[in-house]
């Protein structure tokens, strides 16, 4: 469908077979953004009621419910009702005493986080100045553990943004070195020494986002990060980076019961069905 991107907008986007949710906001302004939602089979959008501040994470659209992230809080919102379910406050990090325009603020250091299947994950850099990684129960937000992710990836700087799957949680970071690249764990919570090795992005710039799809003609799960600054698709499995695709994407997002691929670029939201894609990634058999 048609649609057209500002490019001083800061976009994030959350689709099921039915909604495509957006929000938008304007880059460098913590108070000026826009919740809505398209109804996909009508090319019908509408606004949505949202009064609660900058979002930074968007997790899965489930029954008509969206999973969202601020700085400070975790949200159950109704896309039905137009109106919030549920709120929770984040675990606070070490920057609790900071004004809402400190520098540090643009940074995201907290609100990073998405929803697969019953779990909620959410990253933050707490008190003492470590990366963390917090599992938890959706249905009444219990926390089953912690992941220290300083300990585990002493050469990452900064972690960007999270996607999970049946297998592995995925992030997308900065090394020290300000390079970018994805780190993996395991869902299970186990780590080990033979923890699996990162992949650095080539000709990286900013990329924003991950989101993982299981391809069925690799029998494994490939994972897609947009970097609109450099109008580079990055594309890559658990083992090695495959390659990338020229197209000027601000954001991604994967519909598993439909599996497609939802693209934002400049003049249009776009659908890729996977399952016609086979001949593309038998590329990589």
């Amino acid at each position: 469908s048609h649609y057209q991107h500002e490019r001083n907008m800061f976009l994030l986007i959350a689709c099921d077979a039915k909604y495509i949710v957006c929000f938008k906001s304007q880059l460098n302004r913590l108070d000026k953004w826009q919740l809505g939602a398209i109804e996909r089979g009508f090319h019908k959008e509408y606004s949505l009621d949202w009064h609660d501040g900058l979002i930074i994470s968007m997790g899965s659209i489930t029954n008509g419910r969206i999973y969202m992230f601020t700085e400070r809080e975790f949200y159950i919102y109704s896309v039905n009702q137009r109106r919030k379910l549920h709120t929770r406050m984040l675990p606070r990090g070490d920057d609790d005493g900071l004004e809402v325009n400190h520098p540090r603020y643009n940074e995201f250091y907290r609100g990073i986080g998405t929803v697969y299947n019953e779990h909620m994950y959410h990253i933050y850099l707490n008190r003492n100045s470590r990366w963390t990684l917090s599992k938890n129960i959706v249905e009444n937000l219990t926390h089953i553990y912690d992941y220290d992710l300083t300990s585990i990836f002493p050469d990452v700087k900064r972690f960007i943004h999270i996607c999970v799957n049946e297998n592995t949680i995925n992030i997308l970071v900065q090394m020290n070195d300000s390079s970018y690249g994805v780190v993996f764990c395991p869902t299970n919570g186990q780590i080990t020494n033979d923890k699996l090795q990162s992949i650095i992005l080539p000709r990286a710039e900013q990329p924003l986002t991950i989101c993982s799809a299981f391809i069925k003609t690799l029998n494994q799960y490939i994972f897609f990060i947009n970097d609109p600054s450099h109008d580079i698709l990055h594309i890559l499995s658990i083992e090695q980076y495959l390659t990338s695709y020229s197209v000027d994407c601000y954001a991604i997002c994967y519909v598993a019961n439909k599996h497609e691929l939802i693209i934002v670029t400049n003049t249009s939201i776009s659908s890729i069905n996977l399952n016609q894609s086979n001949l593309f990634f038998r590329n990589f058999l």
